[in-house]
């Protein structure tokens, strides 16, 4: 049991209600990061992202960050085509991790 007191000031305190990004809050989260990093990214790419990458905001972002790397070093500009190649470097690599990580 709580005490009233307590119980009082528990009832006055804020309550905030996290929920989770829809897929077009997603959407412009990543056209932002993009333009602050000076990428420019078309709709489909960043559709594509969201429909093959993983649904966590963070990964996602993970992924433009990658993606601007190699466009960068590649001197090529952020395509289709590259963000599939970053993203099966990505996948591979992760692949990679959990193989060695269970490895003795």
């Amino acid at each position: 049991m709580l005490r009233e007191d307590l119980r009082t000031r528990i009832g006055q305190s804020l309550v905030y209600e996290v929920r989770s990004l829809t897929d077009e809050e997603k959407s412009a989260a990543l056209h932002r990061h993009a333009l602050m990093r000076g990428m420019r990214v078309d709709k489909g790419l960043v559709r594509y992202l969201l429909s093959r990458g993983r649904r966590d905001l963070p990964s996602l972002m993970a992924v433009l960050d990658s993606l601007d790397r190699a466009t960068l070093e590649q001197q090529r500009p952020a395509t289709l085509p590259l963000l599939k190649e970053v993203m099966e470097l990505q996948f591979n690599e992760g692949e990679n991790d959990n193989d060695e990580s269970g490895s003795v």
